[in-house]
């Protein structure tokens, strides 16, 4: 009994990639001929895998004519690739021979080779992300444009950004609105499939333009804007989930990278009370995305 299991496991897995491999047939014609085909190809094959013409069919055989001859064609898809005439004299003799020729029909059937999967070449993205400012700790929007074109295994383009766009950055002492735009050369190297996602990693590196505008608040009153704006390498590394061929969603979570860490200080006398703003380094990224493929 220990046995048992195992080997009907075994015999069920072979017979489900068995029927896997196996055409699917479709048989036309008089209702009792096809009904006493089909039941002599079943005695000879075991499980054949039937179905109608209005289904996708590997093999479609058409019995037609009036005794005393038949004639079957048989299609491979839409093409006529044989046609056989039965003396049908001996209505049991025509049937065995009709039942033969789709058995050895079915012996010979030969799956046709996959279609070669399609090779794109361009890719949009628009992304909606995530930044933030590193004390205090402030999450702000952003938005990007990203085009690429395949290289080899790898994709290769530009993304353009607008990041820290939205939700200000305050302090005892110091409210600010910052905006980052952003130009990145990137390269982007797929992995693989996890379920239905293909999964990757993206890399970029450019430049980045600051524009901060800060302000001193007191009590009583608020101080003139002081606007400040700087230059400095900036980059991008994610990991990436996508989900879709042509049309899809993208999903990224990594770091974004920025030069030297920002200060944000008032001027005198406004800085005697107000705590600085301080953008990091490194900050965390977060992106959705849509994304053509083409």
């Amino acid at each position: 009994m220990r046995h048992t299991m195992p080997w009907t496991l075994l015999v069920l897995v072979a017979s489900v990639a068995s029927a896997s491999a196996a055409p699917r047939v479709a048989i036309e014609g008089e209702p009792g001929r096809v009904a006493d085909v089909r039941e002599r190809v079943e005695r000879e094959l075991g499980v054949v895998r039937w179905t109608s013409t209005s289904s996708a069919v590997d093999l479609r055989f058409v019995i037609a004519g009036d005794d005393p001859e038949w004639s079957v064609d048989l299609y491979e898809r839409d093409d006529v690739i044989d046609t056989r005439r039965v003396d049908a004299k001996d209505r049991e003799a025509a049937l065995r021979v009709v039942a033969l020729v789709v058995v050895d029909a079915i012996d010979r059937w030969v799956p046709p080779p996959p279609l070669p999967p399609v090779r794109r070449w361009l890719f949009l993205e628009v992304a909606a992300e995530v930044l933030s400012w590193t004390q205090p700790f402030t999450p702000q929007l952003g938005a990007s444009i990203a085009a690429r074109v395949r290289a080899g295994p790898v994709w290769v383009g530009v993304r353009g950004g607008a990041q820290r766009w939205c939700c200000g950055i305050g302090s005892e002492g110091i409210e600010a609105d910052a905006l980052t735009l952003s130009a990145l050369a990137e390269v982007s190297l797929p992995l693989g499939r996890l379920a239905f996602a293909e999964l990757g990693l993206d890399g970029g590196i450019g430049v980045a333009r600051d524009r901060v505008e800060a302000v001193a608040i007191f009590p009583g009153g608020r101080g003139p804007p002081d606007v400040s704006t700087h230059l400095a390498p900036a980059g991008r590394a994610v990991a990436w989930a996508r989900i879709g061929d042509a049309v899809g969603l993208t999903i990224s979570a990594g770091v974004w990278l920025q030069g030297a860490s920002e200060t944000v200080r008032l001027p005198s006398p406004y800085d005697v009370t107000a705590s600085p703003l301080r953008r990091g380094v490194v900050a965390p990224y977060l992106a959705v995305a849509g994304f053509l493929s083409m």
